[in-house]
């Protein structure tokens, strides 16, 4: 998308009340375009989509416009007035790496949808959950570190969730962690014999989030 676009959502997040205009534009079968509703308003919700590390379906940020203004106006019509029909591959809910220092998180296969809520007068931001195949070892001793209490600074991590093109290695973007807390760990399914691996769900808490899209992506 639009740089501008990126910056509207990084400046939601920092509690910058920003107000934007733009247009939805309307397009017949061979794509001429033949209406298109312009609108001004704030960003009020970002949702970014649910990851897994098993699914090679397309990924999707989302969002939701609160509306100061919106008026339906005719299209131009004519040649090259066209609603675009290419775009870059696909991004997959596969693509991703998360990085905490001090924990395991190579065997993080799934992270829930979460939502960035913003307003004039305050941002919410979502906890994180997510599921382990293996490694919980660390994030066990995380937990129990918060249960016995302690330095906040020793409770507290940050952390890094990057998005990551098909070939995963060039770097689309990041969302920046900010004083994460572990707030809860649950086995799920525990090892057989026949199916050797754990099923470990984490939820943590996130004081908040910085939205860094990369607008030119690079390899690391």
């Amino acid at each position: 998308m639009s740089p501008a676009v990126y910056d509207w959502v990084a400046s939601a997040w920092q509690g910058k009340y920003r107000l934007a205009t733009g247009a939805v534009l309307a397009g017949k079968s061979s794509l001429e375009i033949v209406a298109r509703r312009e609108f001004s308003g704030t960003l009020s919700e970002t949702t970014l989509p649910a990851l897994d590390a098993a699914s090679k379906e397309p990924a999707y940020l989302a969002f939701k416009i609160q509306l100061e203004d919106s008026r339906l106006v005719a299209g131009p019509g004519g040649s090259g007035s066209k609603v675009s029909a290419t775009g870059p591959k696909p991004w997959t809910r596969n693509n991703f790496r998360l990085e905490i220092p001090g924990l395991d998180c190579s065997h993080v296969r799934k992270i829930d949808a979460m939502t960035v809520t913003s307003t004039r007068d305050r941002i919410d931001f979502p906890h994180i959950t997510l599921t382990l195949s293996e490694g919980s070892d660390s994030w066990r001793a995380w937990f129990q570190s918060v249960v016995a209490g302690g330095d906040d600074d020793k409770l507290e991590k940050n952390g890094e969730l990057v998005f990551l093109a098909p070939d995963m290695a060039t770097e689309l973007g990041r969302v920046h962690l900010f004083k994460l807390r572990m707030m809860m760990i649950q086995t799920l399914k525990v090892a057989t014999a026949s199916d050797p691996t754990n099923t470990v769900i984490v939820r943590l808490s996130c004081d908040h989030m910085a939205f860094d899209w990369k607008t030119t992506p690079s390899a690391r």
